[in-house]
């Protein structure tokens, strides 16, 4: 008898209800074990088997993380191991693997599967011998004395606090240096301040449900109609949407979204800033003082943020 693993039961994995994911996944598992031990056929795309086991790690919530991993490991040291690694390529599998494992979070027993599995793919890296130089190396060393806003890109915004910032201090926030942040660009109104302050307790790791889920949907418009500063300055929204991220209370797909209208939105700002000689008014009636305005997120630090997510 011959098994089938269509289109149709690899789109349940991405199911909205849980329960249909999960009963899915246990269908997909039976049949390749049964066909793997039992050597029976199966007709299946194992590549797009991979992928929708991928893109399980980016529902929430999430479950079953260890059943996806071992059947993952499962196909890899099969005989299609070589044709799923062949599809995506070493080095865009690994990088997939290292984003699951930041989305598995500090579970010990979860991140051993990934490395098991990372290993795996790393197996079928051809090992080239002999000295060669490697043109992207030097890329990389060129790009790593790049400057922007004359923070050294190399410069990791989570360091320790650099040792001249006062003790007490309320910035940096602990565990950053002052490379983390530039002066405000341009300063919020107090009444954009109220606005911007509510939505940030809105979007609270421990907040209801249906009221984050509300600030989401009010972060869309608002990031075109507010300066993108407005959100890497107190009370720091990216920082809120990057907690829930990590807290796993908003899914990923649609935080990706307002973190690439987010991204876009600084990149005109700053040509739009560019164009006017990097000039940008202050009103004279805000609240925020002088000497306390070094609180906006530098673009390298944004960035860097991004990047360690994997997006």
């Amino acid at each position: 008898m011959t098994l089938v693993i269509n289109h149709d039961m690899l789109a349940k994995l991405s199911h909205e209800i849980q329960e249909i994911r999960v009963r899915t996944l246990h269908d997909i598992e039976n049949k390749v074990k049964r066909a793997l031990w039992e050597r029976q056929e199966l007709k299946f795309s194992p590549s797009s088997l991979v992928k929708n086991l991928i893109r399980w790690f980016g529902k929430v919530p999430l479950c079953e993380e260890a059943a996806v991993l071992e059947l993952m490991s499962l196909l890899l040291t099969s005989h299609h191991g070589l044709e799923i690694v062949n599809h995506f390529t070493t080095s865009r599998l690994v990088k997939e693997l290292g984003k699951v494992k930041y989305l598995i979070g500090a579970k010990p027993d979860l991140s051993e599967l990934v490395d098991n599995v990372i290993q795996q793919v790393q197996s079928f890296k051809t090992v080239e011998r002999g000295p060669r130089s490697d043109p992207a190396s030097s890329i990389a060393e060129s790009l790593a004395s790049l400057k922007i806003e004359c923070v050294d890109l190399t410069d990791s915004p989570r360091q320790s606090v650099s040792p001249h910032v006062p003790t007490g201090s309320a910035y940096p926030p602990q565990g950053r240096s002052l490379n983390y942040f530039v002066r405000c660009w341009e300063i919020p109104l107090p009444s954009d301040g109220q606005i911007l302050k509510g939505l940030s307790e809105s979007l609270h790791v421990d907040g209801d449900e249906k009221e984050i889920a509300r600030a989401l949907n009010f972060l869309v418009p608002s990031i075109n109609d507010y300066p993108p500063e407005f959100f890497l300055q107190p009370p720091y929204i990216f920082h809120s949407l990057m907690k829930l991220l990590d807290a796993r209370r908003v899914s990923m797909s649609d935080t990706i979204e307002l973190f690439h209208r987010l991204a876009i939105a600084v990149q005109k700002r700053i040509k739009a800033l560019q164009l006017t000689s990097m000039y940008t008014y202050q009103d004279p009636k805000s609240e925020c003082a002088q000497e306390s305005q070094l609180v906006q997120i530098s673009v390298p630090a944004f960035v860097y943020e991004l990047f360690l997510v994997g997006i």
